[in-house]
Formats: C-alpha cells, structure tokens, sequence
C-alpha cells in the first residue's frame, strides 16, 4: 500500500480555487499517526518518507509517503 497526505495538524479550508468558488476542507495529519493507523489496520513494516513543498508551486506544507504490506 502507498499512501500520501499533507503532514500536519488541523483543517485548510478553501473558498476559492484557480479563481472559482468554492467549499473545501483539507485535512492535514501528523505522519506518526498515520503510520499507527496503518499497523493497526493490519499493515506491516510501514515506513514513512516526508519532504518539503516545491516552493511558489505547491501549498506549503510539508508532505508525507508511507509505504507498507499486508501482515
């Protein structure tokens, strides 16, 4: 399994994107959380990779890959 999130604490929200109206919530999660929710669902050998944002292109969090295999 891959998986891949913004690695923080709390709720971005939107009300507009790429100049059109909207109503968008990001969640952002703390990367060792994700990691434990992973195992706990039955995930083995998980590792997180995490690296910053491309700046002036990406929003500027950091972010977070976690690889992991069946147990």
């Amino acid at each position: 399994m891959v998986l891949a999130f913004h690695v923080g604490d709390g709720v971005v929200h939107h009300d507009e994107w790429w100049e059109r109206p909207v109503c968008l919530d990001f969640v952002l999660h703390p990367t060792a959380r994700v990691v434990a929710a992973v195992e706990a669902a039955g995930f083995g050998d998980a590792r997180a990779t995490e690296r910053d944002p491309y700046p002036e292109v990406e929003f500027p969090s950091r972010r977070a890959y976690v690889e992991a295999v069946r147990a």
